[in-house]
């Protein structure tokens, strides 16, 4: 008699285009590869004498408990940093913002919480609206433009107002050399940006 000739049907496992234990999805990975283009920016250390001319820029660190802030890592890990990005932006704009991202398939938070607990819990919210002080006079919005140009600016320095009198900002050069460390500060290590040479009321209103 006749032998059947048996054939195994031939599987082949579909590879995916992007490491699945370090992005969550194509977009993500798609993102990342974007951002291999771009430079990353690692914050600044800022190496000042504790009882030297800018102690109070000091005592102020020490008070909000904000070290990790100044006292950084020797070196990043700059495809970690990418990954960490590329993974944190949601895939659809009209999912809610979830401040989570994964790093090597590990997921990570940074909300406030993990934010404050990362930096040795040094914020207590206070009252029902869960805000701080500066929370509080952010939602408002009413600076006090008279008291804040005293401490912050030199004699003969003014914010710059729009046509309607509502303050804007202030000019870099136009600040006591206190006031333009802190502003250096909060733009490498807080609220990172390349324009260094003003600070709109939001940013005044932290200096």
């Amino acid at each position: 008699g006749s032998k059947k000739l048996k054939t195994g049907a031939s599987t082949s496992k579909a590879t995916s285009p992007y490491d699945s234990d370090r992005f969550s999805g194509l977009a993500p990975y798609e993102r990342y590869q974007a951002l291999q283009k771009r430079k990353i920016w690692p914050e600044k250390q800022f190496n000042i004498t504790p009882d030297g001319k800018f102690r109070s820029f000091i005592s102020a660190i020490d008070n909000r408990n904000w070290d990790r802030l100044i006292n950084l890592p020797p070196s990043i890990n700059v495809d970690l940093v990418r990954e960490f990005y590329a993974n944190a932006m949601p895939v659809d704009e009209d999912e809610p913002y979830s401040f989570t991202t994964m790093i090597r398939g590990r997921p990570l938070g940074f909300d406030r919480e993990a934010i404050n607990e990362y930096l040795g819990n040094p914020y207590e919210p206070e009252g029902d609206d869960g805000l701080c002080p500066y929370g509080r006079l952010l939602a408002r919005g009413n600076w006090n433009v008279e008291a804040m140009t005293e401490k912050l600016l030199m004699p003969g320095g003014s914010f710059k107002f729009n046509r309607a009198n509502q303050p804007l900002r202030a000019m870099r050069e136009d600040m006591k050399v206190a006031a333009q460390l802190v502003l250096l500060f909060i733009y490498h290590n807080v609220l990172p940006r390349s324009h260094l040479f003003d600070a709109s009321m939001n940013i005044a209103g932290i200096l």
